[in-house]
C-alpha cells in the first residue's frame, strides 16, 4: 500500500500502519505552519521591541489572543504539541528578556494569572512566563483534542477574517445557532443527556435539527464575511425569520 499525505483545512493527514491496523496521523500543513511562524514572529517582535513601552500590554494581549485562537484550531491535529514545540522554537527562540530603548525587561518564571480562562487552561504548564506582571501564553502547550465537527466551515471563516481570534468569537456564534436552531446551547444538550464537556451533541439531535443547523451555519457565514464582525442575535434571527423556514 502506498502511504500519501493529503493535506486539508491547513491540516496533512497520513494512514500509517499500527500493528495489524492503519491509523491515521495528522500534523499542521507544511505551509500552514509557515504562516503561524511568521505571524508569531512578527508578534513577538512587538513585544520585544514595542515603539513605546506603554503599548507592551498591547502586544502581549494580541500575542496571547493569537497564540490560543491558533491553539483552538489547530488542536485537531494528532502531533499538534510537536509541531508547536517546533513553532515555538522559530518564532521566539530561546529568548530570556525584552529590550526598548536600551531598557532590559526579564522574562520571569513565576507571577500571578489575572485572566481565569488562561489560568484554567494554561495555568498547569511550566512553560509561562510573565513579563512586567503580565504572562504570557506558551505557544508549545497544546494537546490533541477531538475536533468539534458541528461547525467546521464557520471555524474555518472566522479563522480566515480575524488574525488573532478571541476564543469566545467561536463559541458564542455557536451558541447563536444552537439557541435558534435547539432553542438551547450546546451546554445544556450535554446536560440534558449526562455528557462530559466537549462531546459532540449530533449524535443526540435528530435529522431535521442537523439539517436545521447546517443552514443556518451557512448563512451566518455570508452575513459574518460580508460585516467582517460577529452577527449580533436579534439581527441574525431576524434575517432568519424573513427569510428562512427552519
Amino acid at each position: 500500500m502506498v502511504v500519501r499525505v493529503e493535506a486539508f483545512l491547513g491540516i496533512k493527514f497520513k494512514v500509517v500502519p499500527k500493528g495489524d491496523k492503519w491509523v491515521i496521523r495528522s500534523h499542521i500543513a507544511d505551509k500552514s505552519a509557515k504562516k503561524v511562524t511568521q505571524k508569531l514572529q512578527d508578534a513577538w517582535g512587538d513585544i520585544k521591541n514595542p515603539r513605546n513601552a506603554n503599548d507592551i500590554n498591547k502586544y502581549i494581549d494580541r500575542f496571547n489572543a493569537m497564540v490560543i485562537g491558533m491553539h483552538n484550531y489547530y488542536q485537531m491535529a494528532t502531533h499538534v504539541s510537536g509541531d508547536f514545540s517546533d513553532i515555538a522554537f522559530r518564532a521566539t527562540g530561546k529568548s530570556n528578556g525584552m529590550n526598548h530603548n536600551g531598557k532590559f525587561l526579564p522574562l520571569e518564571k513565576h507571577g500571578e494569572f489575572t485572566s481565569l480562562f488562561i489560568k484554567d487552561r494554561y495555568g498547569k504548564s511550566k512553560r509561562c512566563r510573565w513579563i512586567k506582571g503580565r504572562v504570557i501564553v506558551p505557544i508549545s502547550y497544546v494537546q490533541h483534542k477531538y475536533p468539534r465537527t458541528e461547525f467546521p466551515l464557520l471555524t474555518e471563516n472566522i479563522l480566515l477574517l480575524h488574525e488573532s481570534p478571541k476564543p469566545y468569537y467561536f463559541s458564542n456564534e455557536a451558541d447563536l445557532l444552537n439557541r435558534i436552531a435547539l432553542g438551547k446551547t450546546a451546554k445544556q444538550v450535554r446536560e440534558e443527556h449526562g455528557l462530559k464537556p466537549g462531546t459532540s451533541i449530533r449524535p443526540y439531535l435528530t435529522t431535521k435539527q442537523i439539517e436545521a443547523i447546517d443552514r443556518l451555519q451557512r448563512v451566518d457565514i455570508v452575513l459574518y464575511v460580508g460585516k467582517k464582525k460577529l452577527v449580533k442575535r436579534k439581527e441574525f434571527e431576524k434575517f432568519i425569520s424573513d427569510n428562512i423556514e427552519i
